[in-house]
């Protein structure tokens, strides 16, 4: 071999070095690169899943951050303004069907219902209102199933809060204030709306071979709670049933059969209005368990009250109203012409938020019968016997304060009693809650309150003289509540003294121009010849009410 094959083969053979170290250096660098790629992958990756996201059906809603939500008291309240903008709800500040504009309430209104909202409250009201033309829901056409002019109410764990001008409400409240199923994961907020849940419902039914589902709007909302009330049609008839998607506590399948003329959910309480073959109604609870058998010969039923477990619904039997538990005893028998008070004649009275006019105070429900008016408790024992025009005193254009005075219905705990105002004869006295007596007879010409610099003030007429009511309750050592309507322990322990044992004092309170000492004022009234409890009247001609303080003379 000579020099130049020599140096030849020395070149290849370092050429072939070269590249091979070369080869080797891409390698190394391609596989530090795909590592760093790797590493900002996982680092992005993980920044990415400690951001937080909100997503509506599946869609990013970018405009949603954590000012949505709040902390009070350890509990998670969500902007129930921004929220439901998102949701397609059109937000009004103040009250429903009140003109006014107060930022601590609300009321949110889509296309199919109306939700009413107050800060302070621990329950809201919903309204069923389809406004859309030819609604539908996932295709679904709607309908309404309910009779309208009444509204649900929702109890609340924790009341709905007003903080830095905007009003929130509890998270647990949203899903079926919404009508929203929710995974609220610390980073990731996803909210699936009815019409995404109707949509998967109607695919998941198939499977188990429903092939119908109710188009009532108050049915739909079921699905939000793994609940789809399903169809069967026979010949011209159809009959429903229920279906559950199964939860922690059942498992999937018919709770109800298809068997039912008609089925209606009452969302607030989850449980299921049912219609059999000869026009009556029953009530069954979310695991099919009876509450109201529908051989009860009902025909109507709906929510008087919801308290917790005890429940209480308004019962129709031909054209007579009742009340009944949630265990099925019946408490007010199927009697009378009216149970509770409605929309329209509590509307008179808009000082005190009235809750639910069909059972006052959360304590006692009227009861009207023959056109007369009275009382009975939730026990279903009778506390003011069916002998009065009505309740409430009503302002006229008459008035001696020339319009200033205001209807009265409720007297508020912050003049010392729960009362109600209760009318006989055009005469107005003061049923008390508490100790569910009539403590004032009905003698005066007025129970009224006047608002004056945000304050109102309630007062008492008697003989064209008033006073005020707070002074002569606790003058006359009648009241038995603070403001916040929690008892006076050291009152309820007293015996509520007669009319013609209050104690005469010198106090004077001068109002509408009037001037009357609280001792003329009982004297006039132990005078008057309505009385309580008088065990000397024998006289053939009277009807005495014991608990009432009325005498009514034939």
């Amino acid at each position: 071999m000579n020099l130049e094959e020599s140096n030849s083969y020395n070149q290849e053979i370092e050429s072939r070095d070269r590249k091979r170290r070369a080869v080797m250096l891409s390698i190394i660098l391609c596989g530090v690169f795909i590592a760093l790629l790797f590493v900002m992958i996982i680092i992005i990756s993980y920044q990415d899943s400690i951001t937080e996201k909100f997503y509506i059906d599946g869609v990013q809603i970018k405009s949603f951050n954590n000012s949505m939500y709040t902390q009070i008291d350890g509990v998670t309240y969500v902007d129930v303004r921004t929220l439901s903008s998102a949701l397609g709800y059109t937000y009004t500040k103040g009250e429903y069907k009140k003109y006014n504009e107060n930022e601590d309430s609300c009321y949110l209104q889509s296309d199919y219902e109306i939700v009413t909202l107050s800060a302070g409250n621990d329950s809201y009201d919903k309204y069923i209102e389809i406004t859309a033309p030819s609604p539908k829901i996932a295709e679904i056409p709607i309908v309404v199933n309910n009779k309208g002019g009444y509204s649900e109410t929702y109890k609340l764990q924790n009341e709905i809060v007003y903080q830095n001008g905007k009003i929130y409400v509890p998270l647990d409240s949203l899903q079926k204030m919404f009508n929203i199923n929710i995974s609220w994961k610390e980073y990731r907020k996803k909210i699936y709306t009815l019409a995404n849940r109707v949509a998967n419902a109607k695919a998941t039914i198939g499977k188990y071979g429903y092939t119908e589902m109710s188009g009532d709007y108050e049915n739909l909302r079921a699905i939000i709670d793994g609940l789809v009330i399903v169809a069967d049609t026979q010949a011209s008839s159809k009959y429903y049933g229920v279906f559950s998607f199964g939860n922690e506590n059942q498992k999937a399948g018919e709770i109800l059969s298809r068997k039912y003329d008609n089925i209606t959910y009452a969302q607030n309480v989850g449980e299921f209005y049912i219609t059999v073959e000869n026009g009556t109604m029953g009530l069954l609870n979310s695991e099919g368990g009876t509450i109201i058998d529908s051989s009860s010969g009902y025909e109507e039923i709906s929510l008087l009250d919801d308290d917790g477990e005890n429940q209480l619904y308004l019962v129709k039997k031909g054209k007579e109203y009742g009340v009944v538990s949630r265990t099925g005893e019946v408490l007010v028998h199927p009697e009378n012409d009216e149970i509770g008070l409605k929309n329209e004649y509590v509307s008179s009275f808009s000082l005190e938020k009235i809750r639910n006019p069909k059972v006052l105070f959360d304590a006692c429900i009227p009861v009207k019968k023959d056109g007369k008016y009275g009382l009975v408790n939730k026990d279903g024992e009778q506390k003011l016997n069916l002998s009065y025009e009505g309740f409430g005193y009503k302002t006229t254009a008459t008035s001696s304060t020339s319009g200033n005075e205001q209807s009265v219905l409720l007297i508020p705990p912050s003049v010392g009693i729960k009362g109600i105002v209760v009318n006989y004869d055009d005469l107005y006295g003061i049923f008390d809650v508490t100790t569910q007596k009539l403590i004032l007879p009905c003698v005066y010409s007025k129970i009224y309150a006047i608002t004056r610099n945000g304050k109102t003030t309630y007062y008492i007429e008697y003989n064209g003289a008033s006073v005020e009511l707070k002074d002569y309750l606790e003058d006359n050592g009648l009241n038995n509540v603070d403001e916040t309507g929690n008892p006076i322990q050291s009152k309820l322990k007293k015996e509520l003294p007669k009319e013609d044992e209050i104690e005469n004092n010198t106090n004077t309170v001068q109002t509408s121009g009037n001037v009357v000492s609280s001792e003329d004022l009982n004297n006039n009234v132990s005078n008057n010849t309505i009385l309580e409890n008088d065990n000397d009247m024998n006289s053939e001609n009277i009807v005495s009410d014991e608990d009432s303080g009325v005498i009514e003379l034939n």
